[in-house]
């Protein structure tokens, strides 16, 4: 018995005649029976013959053998079949699906907390459930900004205003409220000290700025013209930045860039630019230019169409030229 070797230990006894031997036979046989069945049990736990084990459960208790050791096998097979379908559907798109299935398994956590890896499966089910909302979040604001941009870009300053006001219930404290008085609408009287001291990205400060730009004088307008256009000539992160760095500065180039990022979008495709008719009127024309031959022909040749061209290229050229000076 100091060795462990019962079955030898209960054929040695089976020989004795003495009756506290006869006691210790009998309980030292049912301690084996019981010693093999648990070990039976764990290996039918373990290669998942769920109905076995739960027929060799149900015998135990029908003869009254069945130990607590045993009866705690019982609830294994419920536990893991739960953990089975919670795995299956894994991996998690959203942090309600996830909470849900936890939800789910709790009932069972008394069984399966009983194995040290399932403690640490459990935990990262939890890292991954606050990482989703965090995703969540995240994308719900992006979403938000997105909207804001189009809005913008769709000369629809009022919804885009809402759309702020949307945001601002989500996250008061996201980065655009810094520059924002979103009550008033407009831009806080810290803004330029805001900007010099916190590092926001393009995408915020040029939303902010599109904003409230109609309610900027011209020294304003000035001063902010730096975020939409900065010195190593990287165009506006936003379609909304594009397009009123391309009318504030008459830029055709901006123009083009902004016209291509319109275009880029899927509900912009059957819509006309808008902000095309102030280039086309600026830039390609200009006022008295129609008066010239090749404009007034009734039936314009091969060489009208040519002067045409060249004339929409000297005016561009020359807005350069001022942009330059």
């Amino acid at each position: 018995m100091r060795h462990e070797q019962y079955d030898q230990a209960i054929d040695l006894l089976k020989n004795v005649e003495d009756a506290e031997q006869r006691v210790l036979l009998e309980t030292l046989s049912s301690h084996e029976q019981e010693r093999l069945r648990l070990m039976k049990a764990n290996k039918f736990l373990q290669e998942g013959r769920f109905s076995e084990l739960s027929e060799l459960i149900e015998q135990a208790e029908k003869k009254g053998e069945a130990s607590p050791e045993l009866l705690e096998y019982r609830a294994a097979p419920q536990a893991l079949q739960a953990l089975q379908v919670f795995c299956s559907r894994m991996p998690w798109e959203s942090p309600e699906d996830l909470e849900n299935a936890m939800n789910w398994l709790k009932p069972y956590l008394g069984t399966l907390q009983q194995a040290p890896a399932f403690e640490a499966f459990w935990q990262q089910q939890l890292d991954k459930r606050e990482i989703l909302y965090k995703a969540r979040f995240a994308k719900q604001q992006d979403d938000l900004l997105v909207r804001i941009d189009q809005l913008l870009a769709g000369n629809q300053r009022p919804a885009a205003w809402n759309s702020l006001e949307a945001l601002w219930q989500l996250n008061p404290k996201h980065p655009i409220f810094s520059l924002l008085d979103q009550r008033q609408r407009l831009l806080k009287e810290n803004v330029q000290q805001v900007l010099q001291s916190a590092t926001l990205p393009a995408q915020v400060s040029e939303l902010a700025v599109a904003l409230t730009w109609p309610n900027l004088n011209r020294r304003q307008q000035q001063l902010l013209m730096g975020l939409l256009t900065p010195p190593n000539g990287t165009p506006p992160k936003t379609l909304a930045g594009s397009i009123l760095a391309a009318e504030a500065l008459a830029s055709p180039e901006l123009y083009a860039i902004a016209l291509q990022r319109w275009t880029a979008l899927p509900e912009n495709q059957k819509r006309f630019p808008w902000f095309l008719e102030k280039a086309l009127s600026e830039i390609f024309f200009q006022p008295g230019q129609f008066n010239a031959r090749c404009w007034r022909t009734p039936c314009p040749n091969l060489t009208d169409f040519f002067a045409r061209i060249n004339q929409i290229a000297v005016n561009i050229n020359q807005a350069k030229q001022k942009e330059s000076r």
